[in-house]
């Protein structure tokens, strides 16, 4: 008999309730393989397609050939056969307007980075909007150690202590996790860096996928990812079609000795025909000459621009860089792409007070939800102008779409067109033809779409045609102006014109001259009785001493009562005390039964 098999105490721990309820189940789709479809496969081609011969002896390859065309589309753009996150469900502005939380202190040396980085992520309306969702947390399986849920928690602890100071401790620890050799923690682009890679990493703990265009599809990715496209022209050979070659990025990383102004930065990022050999023709087969222009083919939702300030030394270059809060990337974005280029500026990082990175501070500059700037310096809060902004000497800058709206005063135009029924008149040459209100570019608040609304009301009734007004000629105006013996004698000319026209005496008369018959019993009289005039005194008579029959007598008077009422008298209720001295009717009869 073989001896009982001892389990060691790690595999009696192995299977608690918290290792199987935290597990993650991957799904993983079916791949069952028709035999006879398999063979239908070999023997026959489908009648439009140009690349299989109808006796193919491969059954893989014509099915991996038309996978690879459906998700690459007319410009070599590989698509993901996957999304891990929708996109459409992120939300670019803020969703509700709300007051600024609160400030951020941390009793630890060059942590001035780390608060400017988290005011920044705090305050881009993107991705507080989907950390403050909670859609990672609900199915985050390492919740003490994950990135994501720490941010979440932040952000919701910010948000819930309005004019109050907090410490993210939790960060600290987490900064020890950057590697040498991949960025410093006192400069704010590199703190950045390692929170987007951190929560890419942890993002995809929770969808993972082996494929590298399908790990770009999360929800951090769909906000600061973006793509740029190589064209490649060879000078050789330019009969062919050109080549397209793609590569990602997270910032763009922009030379500010170049130019003095972000457009020219931005710019100079894109080659516009630069000159270059290409080893990769297919129609020379060999090294030619070409041409390789680059921009902009997916403009992520949030771009980040890094103004690179700090050599490989740490010292800092103090050059001024003029930029807006507007910033239009058509320049820059692939023709061929139908988006909105418009962006708006929601976010900065500057740095203060040193000259080199080891001496001075981060402050972050952000736009609150109801449009206003704030700077954040330290633990202190001051709301600041867009003017203060435009002149600092950014470092890095978050730009998100300009949302385009349609106000409400156009919507309420529209929804009333169907109801009216009056024709706009034609415009003729002396009238212009009408021309649509301009779109504001930021979103107004209710206040200001109220006063819109009643001045396109004012509007309308302004634009409405004057009725005539019908005069008569016999009438009396009396002018605020006139004399008074001008006034006396219009108010006598009234009276008169009003005694020979009006019929009001000839109403009033009727109502209390005339009845149609008595009111009481038998004096009614039928529907079909003569109108007549009778004498109103005897009809008044007759009711008087009608009603003076009905009335009921009055009591007498009780003059106890009359004293009561006044006060003088204290009414009291009669006691009857001879009623506890009288014999019990019940004692006397069962006395005598006895007897």
């Amino acid at each position: 008999m073989a001896p009982p098999k001892v389990l060691k105490p790690k595999q009696l721990t192995q299977n608690t309730i918290d290792s199987l309820l935290h597990r993650s189940v991957v799904f993983v789709p079916s791949r069952y393989v028709d035999p006879k479809l398999e063979l239908f496969k070999q023997k026959y081609a489908p009648v439009n397609s140009t690349t299989q011969s109808p006796l193919s002896t491969s059954s893989a390859q014509p099915a991996q050939t038309q996978t690879a065309h459906d998700h690459i589309d007319p410009f070599g753009f590989e698509l993901p056969i996957k999304i891990l996150f929708d996109p459409t469900r992120l939300d670019p502005v803020w969703t509700t307007i709300r007051t600024m939380g609160a400030t951020l202190t941390i009793d630890h040396d060059h942590s001035s980075a780390l608060k400017a980085v988290l005011n920044c992520i705090t305050y881009t309306p993107t991705l507080a909007n989907y950390l403050s969702s909670k859609w990672h947390s609900a199915n985050c399986t390492v919740q003490e150690e994950c990135m994501v849920c720490a941010l979440e928690n932040h952000v919701k602890q910010v948000m819930a202590n309005p004019g109050r100071q907090i410490s993210p401790r939790q960060f600290i620890g987490k900064l020890k996790r950057m590697k040498q050799g991949h960025g410093s923690s006192k400069n704010a682009h590199d703190v950045w860096r390692f929170f987007i890679d951190q929560l890419q990493h942890y993002l995809l703990l929770e969808k993972g996928h082996k494929d590298k265009r399908v790990q770009q599809t999360t929800a951090i990715y769909q906000m600061y990812h973006g793509f740029i496209q190589d064209r490649i022209e060879c000078q050789e050979c330019k009969e062919s079609q050109p080549a397209y070659q793609y590569q990602g990025f997270l910032d763009l990383f922009l030379d500010i000795h170049q130019a003095s102004q972000l457009d020219k930065c931005i710019s100079h990022q894109f080659a516009k025909g630069r000159a270059m050999q290409w080893d990769d023709c297919p129609r020379c087969q060999k090294q030619t000459r070409a041409k390789l222009y680059q921009s902009m083919y997916q403009p992520p939702r949030v771009l980040a621009l890094h103004l690179n300030r700090f050599d490989k030394h740490g010292n800092k270059n103090e050059k001024s860089i003029k930029f807006s809060d507007i910033l239009d990337l058509s320049r820059w974005v692939t023709p061929s792409q139908s988006i909105d280029t418009n962006y708006q500026l929601c976010a900065m990082i500057v740095h203060q007070g040193g000259n080199s990175i080891h001496a001075g501070r981060f402050v972050a500059y952000v736009k609150g939800s109801n449009g206003a700037w704030y700077c954040l310096d330290g633990d202190s809060l001051q709301q600041v102008t867009g003017k203060r902004v435009t002149e600092q000497k950014a470092s890095m800058l978050f730009y998100i779409p300009l949302k385009k709206f349609v106000p409400a005063k156009q919507s309420k135009q529209s929804a009333r067109q169907p109801l009216s029924t009056t024709t706009e008149p034609e415009p003729t040459a002396s009238s212009p033809p009408p021309t649509s209100p301009p779109v504001s570019p930021l979103e107004p608040s209710e206040d200001q779409s109220e006063e819109e609304d009643d001045g396109n009301d004012n509007n309308q009734v302004a634009d409405m045609p004057a009725r005539k007004i019908q005069e008569n000629a016999n009438a009396i105006v009396v002018q605020h102006d006139d004399s008074m013996e001008l006034k006396r004698n219009k108010l006598t000319s009234l009276i008169q014109l009003e005694s020979k026209e009006s019929k009001s005496l000839q109403a009033k008369h009727s109502l209390m001259t005339k009845t149609t018959g008595g009111q009481f019993h038998q004096e009614i009289s039928g529907w079909d009785a003569p109108q007549e005039d009778e004498d109103t005194g005897v009809i008044q008579k007759s009711r008087a001493k009608t009603l003076k029959g009905l009335k009921t007598k009055r009591a007498k008077v009780d003059q106890h009562d009359m004293d009561y009422d006044r006060g003088k008298v204290k009414k009291i209720k009669k006691q009857k005390r001879d009623r506890f001295s009288q014999a019990n009717l019940f004692q006397i009869e069962a006395d005598y039964k006895r007897k």
